[in-house]
């Protein structure tokens, strides 16, 4: 039995010698096929025209399910990787392989975080993930509003309450474990997106930030890609909702629903020196190197501490602070 693994994290874990420049912090592994979900921007679902061994645009060689256990196993370790995460597609024989995976990697006798990104429909179902011996559960929202959700989905706007309301109850449940995906580009405001970055943060639900890809063959191939301003915006956004270092009604917003302004009281050096809130987001330990991005380019989510220079320009990419360098140096006087 064979087990997809993402091109990046088949390198860090010792399967194949191709060159990167941003080595992966966490093992992204899928299984499953066909999928019988139909969204519109991913390149497993059911109306992609995509080749199946991609996933965003990333491609997912297959490797035997028992070398990449122990493989898995060894890198986390010798601390190459600090977790593994395994993404489901609901396709194929989806449930046999995923439990097929565990049971391997428990054979190996290495306790091995291992995060399983996966729709489930009640918390019984959840459980049954957790008793497997998941670390974590990832349920992905992807739009920030029922209009998007519909739309991109191809499931009913009451589909995306139900999904919000599931987050939360497994959130109280399972503290601390629980996340979920949101992409920006699916045609919500920045409004939207503040209002459920707000509602997870309440509930305790960890939130992985996308900037949409279009990805040739699926039904979104032709939607463009968020502006890094209006990513970078909300990036802003999530870093300080997450951590309770603001709230949604402390920002302003314009006519378009953008967000026109987050007080800079509110930005300590974290964000201002060292640029936390522009790196990837989501469970601890994972970077995702250019799952959204290719070399060369400026990274949606940098893989990577940022440089000094670098948080500057991301913070100066909001278009909220007019005058970043001048703000820096005020900062650093007072």
């Amino acid at each position: 039995m064979d087990i997809r693994v993402s091109l990046g994290s088949a390198h860090a874990l010792g399967m194949t010698d191709k060159r990167v420049d941003a080595v992966a912090t966490a093992a992204h592994l899928m299984v499953g096929e066909a999928c019988g979900y139909a969204c519109a921007f991913c390149s497993q679902g059911r109306k992609s025209a995509s080749p199946r061994h991609f996933l965003s645009r990333i491609s997912w060689p297959s490797f035997p399910m028992d070398e990449v256990a122990r493989c898995l196993a060894a890198a986390f370790e010798n601390h190459v990787v600090s977790r593994g995460c395994l993404q489901v597609v609901h396709g194929g024989d989806y449930i046999r392989e995923m439990e097929r995976f565990f049971y391997l990697l428990h054979r190996t006798g290495c306790e091995v975080p291992l995060a399983v990104n996966t729709v489930v429909r009640s918390t019984v179902e959840a459980d049954r993930i957790f008793a497997l011996g998941a670390d974590r559960l990832g349920l992905a929202l992807d739009a920030a509003s029922p209009e998007a959700f519909a739309q991109c989905k191809g499931l009913s706007p009451g589909e995306w309450v139900s999904r919000i309301e599931l987050l939360c109850d497994l959130a109280q449940i399972y503290r601390g474990r629980i996340s979920t995906h949101l992409i920006v580009g699916l045609g919500e405001t920045e409004r939207d997106i503040v209002d459920v970055l707000q509602v997870m943060a309440d509930a305790g639900v960890t939130v992985g930030l996308f900037a949409f890809t279009p990805v040739r063959g699926t039904p979104l191939e032709e939607h463009p890609a968020p502006s890094l301003a209006a990513y970078r915006r909300v990036q802003l956004a999530s870093y300080l909702l997450a951590r309770k270092l603001a709230r949604g009604e402390d920002f302003e917003f314009d006519r378009q629903d953008r967000i026109a302004l987050i007080p800079s009281d509110l930005l300590g050096p974290e964000v201002t020196e060292e640029g936390r809130p522009f790196r990837t987001s989501g469970c601890e330990g994972c970077n995702r190197p250019y799952y959204n991005e290719r070399p060369g380019q400026i990274p949606y989510n940098y893989a990577r501490p940022l440089k000094g220079v670098e948080a500057q320009r991301a913070l100066e990419a909001t278009e909220l602070f007019s005058q970043v360098t001048t703000f820096l140096e005020a900062e650093a006087s007072s």
